[in-house]
């Protein structure tokens, strides 16, 4: 839901993206997704991966909103950075 917000807040209208294949299932049911190409089996990791692209807009934050038990009521989170972990405090 964070994501869907952010990228609202930023105009961001579409997300092109290469997602699990086992997480594949839960972006179409968030976002109106579709694949851009074949599944794809990473040797390394042993695990499938899909290209796709899915359409951020109100309908997907709506739906989204919806599994929460009070939809209307603000989700707070914590932002910390990438790397925030390892900064030394001043």
């Amino acid at each position: 839901m964070g994501l869907t917000e952010y990228c609202l807040e930023a105009g961001v209208e579409r997300l092109t993206w290469l997602t699990r294949e086992k997480l594949y299932n839960v972006a179409i049911a968030v976002w109106e997704t579709e694949p851009l190409g074949r599944p794809w089996h990473h040797e390394v990791d042993n695990d499938t991966y899909i290209p796709a692209t899915s359409k951020i807009d109100i309908t997907a934050l709506t739906k989204q909103r919806a599994t929460l038990p009070n939809p209307n009521e603000a989700v707070s989170f914590t932002y910390r950075p990438v790397g925030a972990q390892y900064r030394k405090a001043a």
